[in-house]
C-alpha cells in the first residue's frame, strides 16, 4: 500500500496539468474574501487549535534564504506537502 501511495504522489507531481489544478485550488482557499463578517451575535464557540506542520513552516521560513532558481524546489515541496495531507486525510476518513 506504501508502494501504491509513493507510486500514485510521483504521477501527480509528474503531471503539469494536475499540479496547476493543486496549485489553483490552494490559492483559491488562501484568497482573502472582500467583505467584513458581521459581528455574531452569540458568543462564539472555541474552534479546535489549528494542526500546524512544522516541515511546512520550516520549507516557508527556508525559502528567502535560497537563490531564486532554487525557490522553485521550495514551491514544488510544499505542493507535494499539501498532496500528501490531502491523501493523508482521505487515507484516514477511508478508514474509519
Amino acid at each position: 500500500m506504501e508502494n501504491d501511495f509513493a507510486s500514485r504522489l510521483r504521477q501527480i507531481l509528474g503531471d503539469a496539468e494536475a499540479m496547476e489544478k493543486i496549485s489553483a485550488i490552494a490559492a483559491g482557499l488562501q484568497e482573502k474574501e472582500p467583505y467584513s463578517v458581521p459581528a455574531p451575535v452569540s458568543p462564539p464557540v472555541q474552534a479546535p487549535p489549528q494542526i500546524r506542520d512544522d516541515r511546512a513552516a520550516f520549507l516557508a521560513a527556508l525559502k528567502p534564504l535560497l537563490r531564486e532558481e532554487k525557490r522553485h524546489k521550495i514551491d514544488a515541496l510544499q505542493n507535494a506537502l499539501a498532496v500528501a495531507s490531502l491523501l493523508g486525510g482521505y487515507k484516514k476518513h477511508k478508514t474509519e
